[in-house]
């Protein structure tokens, strides 16, 4: 067996084989799609005839969506149409199915040169070998043989009248351009004939042996002939119906062709598992917009993927489950995964699986300060006073010392030094992040000095130095020593004179107080 390289010139030489057929005014031309299947059959060896036909027996993927045992009539011909006008009888008839995948554009969900071939059975019961996962590029040349079918069969249909030997689905060659010679020659490339003859140019096997797509039948033709129908996917695809990239063709089922020239076809159910819906998504809350990746959990033969996101919004496909969805509006969202295969179907439902908060505000940073001014140590409170949607307050005192927070903003710092102290605040989002400086914002003065303090007649008398000037400053009492400082009683309040200095004078009496001095 041997395998011939055809690059480029099947569509033009095609052409130029059929010129000489005369067009037809009620032509009926063949019609077919990529991805459909081709039923082919002519006579072989001494007993070649005089005809050849071929039948468009639907997409290939719908053979491959049928459930797990099921069998399905053939359409496209009827055993009428191969006998008695082109074939005395079905013994010695080659017979052979296959179609293929040009481009991944034509035929959504499968890659380029996928193809679909029926390897005949040797051995009753026992499947005939199994084709092996080739690259893109030598697939590419069997698809070549298999278009060669196609599109030989849609020139030579345009030619002839419409009957029964000549519909939207069944050409057969007419006898005055037969000639006695396959349907390679006269529906395919007449330089190359090998090309649409699947006799010896198939796909490989795990040997590397060419596969021959032919099945023969026999004198007497008495019990059913079956051939099983692979689909090879190129390697470096994943085939969703083994989860393998490389490896052998997936066996979809078996056709049957029955002494009475009718056909059938089965869904395989050896190597079907039912799926099971799965599926894991990350983040699962957040703010709006919020994306969301979601991981394909499930398992068993699968072709079909249907997400609903619980939002509106459903995704399907044919190749893998994982996907990703972009969450716009705030609420919670039931999200549900439906898996498809030729063991059935399966759904996975996750109730409120993705909370989604309104769109984060950007934050602007913002506080207030009290005390801001006094004599060390002096305790500040420091007041948030941003807006937006925040995760993480960090402040800077100005002093060395920060603090971060991520539940709330205000805080509280003691300064021990004398000194103009700037302070920051940065505010941090989902929305961005934002940054407010103060400068000189706190302002601690040295600690003024007492010069004299004393108890004149009823009156206690007080005086100092040092005090920072124009810097507001108070003076409280209390009658118990041990009372907080919060508790005493504000007596006196004034400013610091241009000098620094300071007095008080007190005529409540010989009654037993105690007096402090305080800024502001």
């Amino acid at each position: 067996m041997h395998q011939t390289k055809h690059t480029g010139r099947l569509a033009c030489l095609l052409t130029a084989s059929l010129v000489a057929l005369v067009t037809t005014a009620n032509a009926l031309p063949f019609v077919y799609q990529y991805g459909d299947l081709a039923l082919g059959f002519r006579k072989t060896g001494t007993y070649t005839g005089n005809y050849e036909c071929v039948a468009d027996i639907g997409p290939g993927v719908n053979y491959v969506n049928l459930p797990a045992g099921a069998t399905t009539n053939i359409t496209g011909y009827t055993a009428t149409q191969i006998v008695p006008n082109s074939f005395p009888n079905f013994t010695n008839l080659s017979w052979s199915v296959c179609g293929y995948v040009v481009s991944k554009n034509y035929f959504p969900g499968y890659p380029a040169n996928t193809i679909w071939a029926a390897v005949p059975r040797s051995v009753t019961g026992v499947p005939g070998s199994p084709p092996n996962r080739l690259s893109a590029k030598p697939q590419g040349y069997t698809s070549l043989q298999i278009e060669g079918i196609f599109l030989g069969a849609a020139q030579l249909s345009s030619q002839l009248s419409a009957g029964q030997d000549n519909t939207a689905t069944f050409v057969q060659e007419p006898y005055s351009i037969a000639n006695n010679q396959n349907y390679g020659y006269y529906m395919a490339d007449p330089g190359i004939p090998s090309y649409a003859d699947l006799g010896g140019t198939g796909p490989e096997d795990t040997n590397g042996n060419l596969i021959n797509l032919e099945f023969t039948t026999v004198a007497p033709f008495a019990t059913a002939a079956i051939a099983d129908l692979y689909e090879i996917r190129p390697i470096a695809n994943v085939d969703p119906n083994t989860g393998q990239s490389s490896g052998l063709a997936y066996n979809v089922g078996y056709f049957t062709f029955n002494p009475n020239g009718s056909m059938t076809f089965t869904r395989a159910t050896s190597g079907v598992t039912a799926p099971l819906a799965a599926f894991a998504g990350t983040p699962t809350n957040g703010s709006a917009p919020l994306k969301v990746t979601f991981s394909d959990a499930s398992t068993g033969s699968i072709t079909n993927w249907l997400w609903n996101f619980g939002d509106g919004h459903t995704y399907t496909n044919a190749v893998s489950g994982s996907t990703s969805h972009t969450y716009t509006n705030a609420g919670s969202y039931t999200v549900s995964l439906m898996t498809a295969g030729p063991g059935g179907t399966s759904t996975s439902t996750s109730n409120n699986y993705v909370v989604v908060t309104a769109a984060a505000i950007a934050p602007v940073a913002a506080f207030t300060g009290s005390p801001t001014t006094g004599f060390a140590p002096l305790k500040v409170i420091l007041a948030d006073a941003s807006t937006g949607t925040i995760t993480n307050w960090l402040w800077n005192f100005g002093n060395g010392h920060t603090v971060t927070n991520t539940v709330s903003g205000s805080v509280t710092n003691i300064y021990t030094t004398t000194g103009n102290f700037t302070v920051s605040l940065t505010t941090t989002g989902p929305g961005g992040a934002n940054t407010v400086t103060k400068a000189n914002f706190v302002v601690i003065s040295p600690a003024p000095h007492f010069s004299s303090s004393a108890l004149v007649g009823n009156s206690f008398i007080m005086s100092g130095t040092n005090g920072p000037a124009g810097v507001q400053y108070r003076v409280l009492s209390t009658t118990n020593l041990m009372s907080a400082l919060v508790n005493w009683t504000p007596v006196y309040t004034n400013i610091f004179s241009p000098t620094g200095a300071f007095g008080y004078t007190n005529t409540t009496g010989k009654t037993k107080s105690f007096f402090t001095l305080v800024s502001p």
